[in-house]
């Protein structure tokens, strides 16, 4: 997954510079810019890596957020639920990792995050 970042007003792939602008790519800009973080509650801003959020596709998260945050806890699944990343279906009683703002991730995705071959 890559980061991508929203230009900041008056660059030149940036929203125009006066708010007074009626256009649609700028005001769009500008309001998913505004957007607040679900992880921390701060605004996405410009010039400030993020992602789509694993856990709402419609939401933008500060990468730093998911970057920096405490390291993937191993659970055991209560109930039947699917991988964030491949769409495994995570069978009830296996395990899985848990990545920070709540994203399930399944054994072999989490293996190819961090780069083992165990």
């Amino acid at each position: 997954m890559a980061a991508s970042t929203y230009p900041a007003p008056g660059t030149t792939f940036g929203p125009c510079a006066p708010r007074a602008c009626s256009h649609l790519d700028c005001s769009e800009t500008r309001a998913r810019a505004a957007e607040l973080c679900r992880l921390c509650g701060e605004p996405i801003g410009y010039d400030r890596r993020f992602y789509r959020d694993p856990a709402d596709p419609a939401a933008d998260v500060h990468a730093t957020c998911l970057e920096d945050g405490p390291g993937p806890e191993l659970v055991t699944a209560k109930q039947n639920r699917a991988c964030s990343r491949c769409d495994r279906f995570l069978i009830q009683g296996s395990g899985y990792f848990l990545y920070p703002g709540r994203v399930p991730v399944c054994a072999t995705c989490h293996q190819t995050q961090e780069g083992d071959t165990d």
